[in-house]
């Protein structure tokens, strides 16, 4: 495990880059954005500021990156080939998501706003409380607020119809399923876009998860108790090297999963990765 002891509220990892948010209270400049490894040049037009309080980034392929403001504005850097980087106006927006050449925002009256390359128009309805947009080319993912997952994209008919969905996570691609959080607090999986591959869709069993993320080969969930449980890899990746250890897993308040790396936010505010 490495262990950043920096105090971190928001963390977004993909294959090329992760991004970190800095809170109130730290030892460096509250809401301002650190980013790491550099060694792509996308790090040196990370916007300046301390009044940022989400984050979203993509792939190495089309990569870009999104920043939602404290006054409910977007501001983008990256690859602007599709338009990704083309922000709409207003300032009434509560989160983003960004994945391959398409970046998505939720506003406070809960539509969502699609913008860059599009492959699937997205649902024209008010009253979604929590969004996850998927590869340009997979399935997009949304929650109303009883719980009911709205869907755009992939295979429309395995979308689950039950309500009491607390969290989702569009699959990166489409071998990687569409994960969520079910009433029960069990975790449920479902095609993308192509069958479902690397042995993502055998979910762990229990009844006691409160939050997902799918990566490109592996995923990861958050337990009441504070602990992750990670699967897939099937040959694609070393899942023990991405999973913490019996004396390591404990105490985390927040997971992300990408290419070769699980990310988690300790209840102490520091972040390990493995």
């Amino acid at each position: 495990m490495k262990q950043d002891t920096t105090f971190l509220v928001v963390m977004i990892c993909s294959i090329w880059l992760s991004l970190l948010l800095i809170p109130i209270g730290s030892a460096e400049q509250q809401g301002s954005i650190v980013a790491w490894p550099c060694e792509n040049e996308q790090c040196t037009t990370i916007p300046e500021g301390d009044n940022f309080v989400a984050i979203a980034t993509t792939d190495q392929y089309s990569p870009h990156s999104l920043a939602l403001t404290a006054d409910g504005s977007i501001v983008a850097w990256g690859d602007n080939s599709w338009g990704q980087c083309t922000v709409p106006a207003g300032n009434n927006f509560i989160a983003i998501d960004a994945a391959g050449d398409t970046s998505y925002a939720l506003r406070s009256d809960g539509s969502i706003a699609q913008w860059g390359r599009i492959f699937y128009t997205p649902p024209l309805e008010t009253g979604l409380v929590a969004l996850s947009g998927g590869n340009t080319y997979s399935s997009s993912l949304a929650l109303r607020s009883n719980g009911t997952i709205v869907q755009w994209g992939g295979f429309l008919g395995l979308t689950p119809k039950a309500e009491g969905y607390k969290a989702v996570s569009a699959g990166s691609h489409g071998k990687a399923p569409n994960l969520a959080v079910s009433s029960t607090n069990s975790i449920v999986a479902w095609k993308n876009s192509d069958d479902c591959g690397y042995g993502l869709c055998n979910v762990p069993a229990g009844n006691d998860f409160i939050a997902v993320d799918g990566g490109a080969y592996h995923a990861v969930a958050l337990r009441s108790d504070h602990s992750i449980v990670t699967w897939g890899c099937d040959g694609w990746c070393d899942l023990p090297s991405l999973t913490p250890s019996p004396e390591e897993n404990y105490g985390i308040s927040a997971i992300a999963a990408a290419e070769g790396q699980t990310l988690a936010l300790l209840e102490n505010g520091s972040l390990a990765s493995w």
